[in-house]
């Protein structure tokens, strides 16, 4: 399993202490997570230039995991 976060951080925003850059994963799921926090005011252009750029990333290794499965969760 490989899990892509994109979210707004803010220090008041729920839950707090979670959702850092650096979390990628413990033991044997070790860089199965990537986090990608969003400030405030992150216009639909900067998103989408970010998404697109993270999505060639992610075919890259789709192609090397060659998964059975995939998942998209979506909340607003």
């Amino acid at each position: 399993m490989f899990t892509v976060s994109f979210h707004h951080k803010a220090p008041d925003f729920y839950p707090t202490g979670t959702g850092r850059p650096q979390e990628v994963g413990e033991g044997s799921g070790l860089y199965h997570n990537l986090n990608i926090p969003l400030k405030a005011g992150c216009t639909d252009a900067a998103f989408t230039s970010l998404f697109e750029e993270v999505c060639v990333h992610l075919c890259l290794l789709l192609l090397l995991l060659s998964p059975s499965l995939m998942l998209s969760l979506s909340l607003f």
